[in-house]
């Protein structure tokens, strides 16, 4: 069941499908099974372990603790590498799928609840950089990360957009991202078994030095978008109004979500108390 459930959340070692299929689909499809496919799974994956385990959850905790562990380290640490700014994703993909396994091995209303509420945080920050990242392969014909140089002169707004993703996905407030860390990283430093023998803080911990990790890559990504300079980067270029709108939604959402975190996630703990 594990072996399933991980293969369709791209957990390590069942992940290897994930930056070949990232980068090798067209962007708005990257983005779908980014966002959609991957919620889906752990939606599923949560259901099913309270359902059919939740009564011999000491049996399998500790096995996804690991494989969390696993997951978000292999993740980060391979995006650092990454020339393709999808298939950097990817393991960013990877790498946040790991945090996530921390809330679902902090079995309990507090872990189900983090699940939730990073699920959804997680599923308005990639749309925004994916939306962004369209706007990128369609000025310049490239999905290389040099090939980002200048864009914040010659797309401020995009440019914008992007800095909001990708310090989300690291985890910076005021953005729904350092949120969705924190409830997981609380569920995890809250749990303890039936017996009150064994916790989970050495998971908080080990996620902490992760998001560490992770933020360097995404910082990598906005230095060369407003420091690096490229030729031509003075003539600001056209973005479609579609597009503009897309990534303005998903960044205004990551944004509420992030100043307004109390409210959705006491919604989220209240879908979680009706799991159990």
């Amino acid at each position: 069941v594990i072996v399933g459930f991980g293969f369709k959340v791209a957990a390590v070692p069942f992940h290897f499908w994930t930056p070949d299929v990232y980068e090798g689909a067209p962007t708005p499809i990257t983005a779908f099974i980014s966002v959609a496919s991957k919620a889906a799974g752990f939606a599923i994956l949560v259901r099913f372990f309270l359902s059919v385990f939740g009564p011999v959850q000491e049996q399998w905790v500790g096995l996804i603790a690991v494989l969390a562990v696993v997951t978000m380290t292999v993740g980060n640490v391979l995006a650092i590498p990454q020339k393709n700014i999808k298939r950097m994703l990817a393991y960013s993909s990877i790498g946040q799928a790991g945090y996530v396994l921390i809330g679902v091995a902090a079995v309990g209303t507090l872990g189900t609840a983090s699940v939730l509420f990073y699920l959804a945080a997680y599923v308005l920050t990639n749309i925004a950089a994916f939306a962004a990242v369209e706007v990128v392969t369609n000025v310049t014909g490239s999905e290389l990360i040099k090939d980002l140089a200048g864009f914040s002169r010659k797309a401020p707004g995009v440019a914008l957009g992007l800095l909001a993703a990708m310090l989300s996905l690291g985890g910076v407030p005021p953005l729904a991202g350092f949120f969705a860390k924190f409830y997981v990283f609380n569920a995890a430093v809250g749990y303890t078994d039936a017996g009150g023998q064994h916790s989970l803080v050495w998971l908080a911990v080990v996620g902490v030095l992760n998001s560490i990790v992770a933020l360097y890559y995404y910082l990598i990504i906005l230095k060369v978008a407003y420091v690096d300079r490229s030729e031509g980067d003075e003539v600001e270029v056209k973005v479609s109004g579609t597009l503009k709108t897309g990534l303005g939604l998903a960044v205004a959402g990551t944004l509420f979500m992030g100043i307004l975190a109390a409210p959705w996630y006491t919604l989220a703990t209240q879908a979680a108390q009706m799991l159990r």
